[in-house]
């Protein structure tokens, strides 16, 4: 694998869908329970320029607005508790946590999130394409974001 190109490989024996690089510290054994995987998905890395805007009216039976996050395969506990904070601040409505992302279960991200993980409800999902699949089939807009070197 070139360094210009990235794969998405799912465990054959517990279902865990990961992204891989070039560089990585694992490699096509899972990273959850070291089973074998498959590539899913192999692709060049491309930079898609343009960006979309969406609005959602607050749901007034939760006092929240309709927005929700994703988080796919983020190795980072703390900043999955940020992350945690800020969708408390801004009033969304859940977190989805996907993948090798950490959940509020381990304690760094309980100490980040100082409190949020208790007022943003969660749940986790071990392949994040199955759950935007059903999340677009009832109705959902969704946006991505992701990081760019640009």
């Amino acid at each position: 694998m070139t360094e210009s190109m990235f794969e998405i490989r799912i465990c054959e024996n517990c279902g865990l869908r990961y992204p891989l690089v070039k560089g990585q510290t694992f490699g096509s054994r899972c990273p959850n329970c070291m089973g074998a995987t498959r590539i899913a998905l192999s692709r060049k890395l491309i930079h898609e320029p343009g960006s979309t805007t969406a609005r959602y009216a607050p749901n007034p039976a939760s006092g929240k607005i309709g927005f929700a996050v994703l988080l796919d395969n983020i190795r980072s506990a703390w900043n999955v508790g940020s992350v945690f904070r800020s969708a408390d601040g801004f009033g969304f409505s859940h977190a989805y946590l996907c993948g090798i992302t950490p959940t509020p279960e381990i304690d760094a991200v309980k100490k980040t999130s100082l409190g949020a993980e208790d007022s943003v409800p969660w749940s986790y999902h071990r392949d994040a394409v199955k759950l935007v699949k059903g999340l677009k089939r009832e109705g959902r807009q969704i946006v991505g974001l992701e990081e760019d070197v640009e």
